[in-house]
């Protein structure tokens, strides 16, 4: 992975683990880069390959050096690189508490919108943030990865035929230069979560097949390690060929097409529904699309499943191996659309392009620690009622996120080595719940005064057995201590 600073910045070369830095950032402070910070001129509403994409990307750094970050995290099969922009108040850094969303675009070569888009997003937050509360509200409370381009050669062999003639043919660099569909390349879990779900197995962090590296696309590959690298919380896949928000599962139990709701189903319709309802037509169009088979789409959104079932796909991957809700959205019927067309689908998806970031805010969020202060990574966050049965898990500072409705919950909170914790959590509408966790270690000590305290109070001939035993402690032994706070929506603007 490759991280690109400021042209002017120094180039520095170093390794940490499969992560190749090539740069530093810029040695200037927040504050300053603030006030001295030029916005970003208009971008043009044009298809930018490779080279050209590059250039506008590190024209935006240059221009919000402060509040950008240029990286790549691999090669395609013919070596271009997979480039991100990431966009936060503090570039670079996991910031304790503050959620990680990303946007991915043209994963199919022949569908280019959603790579203009990212591209005009990335230049919108930055010509915005000096002036634009909103726009600072989202960059400072939220760490955004925008990657333009997932197929960078699928891209160019479907721009060269559009370049000289003006169309493209269907599904003509749909796949890599391998001709291989990468929303079909993800390693299958759903199987193993179905298998799960009839054992009593894992609901969360779903581990792929053995060697599943090697039988993956370089693309894919690249794209599993980042996201397991990042703690992102919340995203989007932007496709074009439809017009319509489509959430998981995109697998049914027998891959006939029929609706498969996934554990967060309600959850994963209001995040559909919320890009769908600000979008300008999605929701309420009259018309088909121009192809065979085409549908209207009830409030312009679909399970995955219900529309048509496939194997292997990214959102399905996010939800059942990470901590990631992912949803797909077709932005356009045609797929490789006229670039006149360009900035009317800009101005139809900014606002459901922010609005749907603003939705990471929602549900709870907080911390978990030891009675020492340490954070505990790994920790598990059930929410055992209303039962959701997927389980989010906490990053390695201890935070986690879990996105839900307003309700009110019952959460549990595991960890391996620590006393189970259980919370009456509400989650209020636009509003932020924050949960402190103190755990406290399972040693003998703590367990036996416990025991001590519940059976010698009620069966006094009890006592002296346990204190025999030796399990009576002089030490007090805490409790879980648990703190939970209502944040007001300073973070984002929902409705």
């Amino acid at each position: 992975m490759a991280i690109i600073g400021s042209r002017t910045a120094s180039i520095l070369l170093y390794r940490v683990g499969h992560t190749k830095m090539l740069s530093s950032r810029p040695l200037f402070s927040v504050l300053l880069g603030f006030l001295v910070c030029s916005p970003a001129r208009a971008l043009d509403f044009v298809y930018h390959p490779q080279e050209s994409m590059e250039s506008v990307l590190h024209n935006i750094h240059d221009k919000c050096p402060n509040i950008t970050r240029l990286y790549t995290i691999g090669p395609s099969v013919r070596g271009q690189e997979l480039w991100v922009i990431e966009i936060s108040d503090n570039p670079g850094e996991h910031e304790l508490g503050e959620p990680e969303v990303k946007y991915m675009a043209n994963m199919h070569g022949n569908e280019p919108g959603g790579r203009e888009l990212l591209l005009q997003l990335a230049n919108h937050l930055c010509r915005k943030y000096s002036r634009d509360r909103r726009v600072q509200r989202l960059v400072n409370n939220t760490r955004i990865h925008l990657m333009p381009c997932m197929n960078p050669d699928g891209f160019y062999d479907a721009w060269r035929i559009y370049n000289s003639s003006g169309s493209v043919p269907p599904f003509y660099g749909r796949g890599n230069a391998n001709d291989v569909d990468l929303n079909r390349n993800f390693p299958d879990l759903i199987s193993i979560f179905y298998e799960n779900e009839r054992t009593n197995g894992p609901n969360h962090h779903i581990q792929a097949p053995e060697e599943w590296d090697v039988q993956v696309e370089p693309e894919v590959r690249a794209v599993i390690r980042w996201i397991h690298e990042y703690p992102f919380v919340l995203s989007a896949n932007l496709h074009e060929g439809e017009l319509v928000a489509n959430y998981p599962f995109d697998t049914s139990r027998n891959n006939r097409n029929y609706y498969t709701p996934s554990p967060d189903d309600e959850l994963f319709r209001h995040l559909a529904s919320t890009y769908a309802n600000s979008h300008a037509t999605m929701k309420d169009r009259k018309s088909l699309c121009q192809y065979g088979g085409a549908s209207l789409f009830k409030d312009g959104i679909t399970n995955g499943a219900d529309w048509y079932s496939v194997t292997g796909s990214m959102q399905d991957y996010n939800y059942l191996a990470t901590n990631c809700f992912d949803i797909t959205t077709e932005l356009s019927c045609i797929k490789f659309l006229p670039q006149e067309k360009l900035q009317e689908m800009w101005e139809d998806n900014r606002e459901p392009l922010l609005k749907f970031m603003e939705q990471v805010h929602i549900g709870i969020k907080g911390v978990v620690r030891s009675t020492n202060g340490t954070a505990i990574e790994g920790a598990i966050v059930e929410v055992a009622g209303p039962r959701i049965g997927h389980d989010v898990t906490t990053a390695k500072d201890g935070d986690f996120w879990r996105l839900l409705l307003p309700a009110v919950y019952t959460v549990n909170f595991h960890a391996k080595g620590y006393i189970s914790a259980s919370e009456t959590i509400i989650v209020k509408r636009g509003k932020s719940t924050w949960v402190h966790i103190t755990l406290t270690p399972t040693d003998a000590d703590c367990v036996g005064r416990s025991w001590h305290d519940l059976v010698g109070n009620t069966i006094p001939h009890l006592t002296s057995f346990i204190d025999r035993l030796g399990l009576q402690s002089s030490k007090s032994c805490q409790g879980n201590k648990i703190q939970t706070e209502t944040e007001q929506g300073r973070h984002h603007s929902l409705p």
